[in-house]
């Protein structure tokens, strides 16, 4: 009898397998495998199933499927056709499943640890997962971690001395033209009202020293840097965000709202036709979101008067990359952002939604508690409703005992998070207020929204299991570096996708945690 199994054509099943887990076709692999030895001689056409099966689990079209529909953070596929036709989807989603798997464990474990001592940094970026750039007074380096290679150790690529004393500096990923590397920007004293870019590129499979970029002239003093892509925000003392892409050379302004103090401004985004402002006021948090002209000449046409959200009593917020959708009823433009923030209790993870209303308009704000159905919208500030409790794994730590869908509770305050570029994983360094000792917790958030914690037991000397194991691996030992963390860790660095963690404390160390998994799943 033929089952309805042996009927389906190819493309059906291709289509079937492209929604499975990298897990599952695996499994599905290797049941087709073991069928095909079990009923070699015994049953033909259980036997011509498997053996179609197992074959559409080695195809590329079958793992490109899965790539696409996988909801792990995932590496950008090439747009060039020469290193498409070199990535290896299968393997990327073997990684990515096995770095999943350590970072929501209960013990997570990095599989190599470097430690760079003697390193003063005021300010730290980490570059395609490899490239470390570290900011000493007037000083900028950049370090090769050498992490995709287990033999390789740190080594510095260059340096450069910027002119003036105490720059404000930022530094982002950008894409210039057909070429995709770093923008480094600072303004200093000298000269007055300008800003300095410099651009950074990946040649010959390193980070190739800076090349300058022409002045900008903002007229006033630059108090706060920010990048997203190739756009340049600087933040001025006369309370204007001027606004400069660097592809297109094309220069806008805004003009921020008068109890916008630029000093205080904490992040800043730019998407298309709006810009995303994160600022303190009064203990708290404000995300402002401002319409931004077309040209030049528009600039007298808008609204002075951004959509505006409060996140009451918040200490840091970290913000992820921006998602856009269309809305269904009149076609308009969605942008969604996951924010991460930290309270004197607990951390809470937020939607952050803006919708257009039109140029002359303020945008539309709604921040909403994940898992709850009550957003704040502009022009409201309160606390959201929490959710139903969860069960958390490891609820046997104190700290998680008040952990609920959307928050994790702890009696302790943050000196830094990392927060994804997608929103799904975060890095916290908590300080707590019993020990005033700093720890490392890593989150994930689920498909269900909510919040899992993980703490580094790696790092505490009463768990002597994980230390052993880790010492046990292709790593440096724990012991030099796990009692400065806990009393001087002051700033985190992720990247999501390939699990790496920097972390800078103030003595004038730094730590990289790689997180992800190396060899391929069995």
């Amino acid at each position: 009898m033929t089952s309805l199994l042996e009927t389906l054509l190819d493309d059906v099943l291709l289509e079937v397998i492209s929604y499975l887990d990298v897990s599952s076709i695996l499994r599905l692999r290797r049941v087709c495998l073991s069928r095909c030895s079990i009923y070699v001689l015994t049953n033909n056409h259980i036997l011509q199933t498997s053996r179609r099966l197992q074959q559409i689990t080695l195809l590329r079209v079958a793992w490109i499927g899965a790539y696409n529909s996988s909801l792990l953070p995932l590496p950008d596929q090439p747009s060039d056709p020469d290193e498409i036709a070199r990535f290896d989807y299968e393997k990327r989603l073997i990684q990515a499943t096995r770095l999943h798997y350590n970072w929501a464990s209960s013990s997570p474990l990095p599989s190599r640890v470097q430690v760079l001592h003697d390193v003063p940094a005021s300010a730290t970026w980490l570059f395609k997962s490899r490239f470390l750039l570290m900011m000493a007074g007037n000083q900028i380096v950049c370090w090769d971690l050498g992490l995709q290679h287990r033999k390789s150790k740190p080594r510095l690529v260059w340096g450069e001395t910027l002119r003036g004393r105490s720059p404000t500096i930022e530094v982002a990923p950008a894409r210039v033209g057909e070429s995709e590397g770093l923008l480094i920007a600072y303004a200093s004293d000298f000269p007055k009202g300008s800003s300095q870019l410099f651009s950074s590129f990946e040649e010959d499979g390193s980070c190739s020293p800076p090349k300058v970029l022409p002045f900008i002239d903002t007229a006033h003093e630059v108090k706060t840097i920010g990048m997203n892509d190739s756009e340049l925000a600087l933040a001025c003392s006369d309370g204007t965000l001027v606004l400069y892409n660097v592809s297109s050379r094309r220069r806008r302004c805004v003009s921020l709202t008068e109890e916008t103090v630029p000093i205080w401004i904490q992040t800043i985004k730019s998407f298309e036709d709006f810009v995303l402002v994160a600022r303190y006021r009064n203990r708290s948090v404000v995300l402002d979101a401002y319409h931004l002209p077309p040209s030049i000449e528009d600039e007298s046409d808008t609204t002075k008067q951004p959509g505006s959200v409060h996140l009451l009593h918040a200490q840091t917020t970290s913000i992820s990359s921006c998602e856009k959708s269309t809305s269904a009823t009149d076609g308009s433009p969605i942008y969604t952002f996951q924010v991460l923030a930290s309270f004197s209790d607990c951390i809470k993870c937020f939607q952050l939604t803006i919708v257009s209303e039109g140029l002359h308009n303020p945008p539309e704000v709604s921040l909403q508690l994940v898992g709850d159905d009550h957003p704040t919208i502009a022009g409201q500030s309160r606390e959201p409703h929490p959710s139903p409790e969860i069960e958390d794994e490891s609820s046997g730590d104190e700290y998680d005992s008040d952990s609920t869908a959307n928050r994790i509770s702890h009696p302790l305050q943050v000196m830094d998070m990392a927060l994804g570029a997608s929103g799904s994983r975060a890095v916290v360094i908590p300080i707590s207020s019993r020990t005033n000792d700093r720890t490392l917790w890593g989150y994930t958030k689920l498909e269900n929204g909510s919040l899992l914690r993980r703490p580094w037991k790696f790092l505490n000397d009463e768990d002597s299991t994980e230390a052993e194991s880790l010492r046990g691996s292709d790593t440096e030992s724990t012991e030099p570096y796990r009692d400065l963390l806990r009393r001087h860790a002051c700033r985190v660095l992720f990247d999501e996708v390939s699990g790496k963690v920097v972390v800078a404390a103030d003595c004038q160390l730094i730590v990289i945690f790689d997180f992800g998994v190396l060899e391929d799943m069995d």
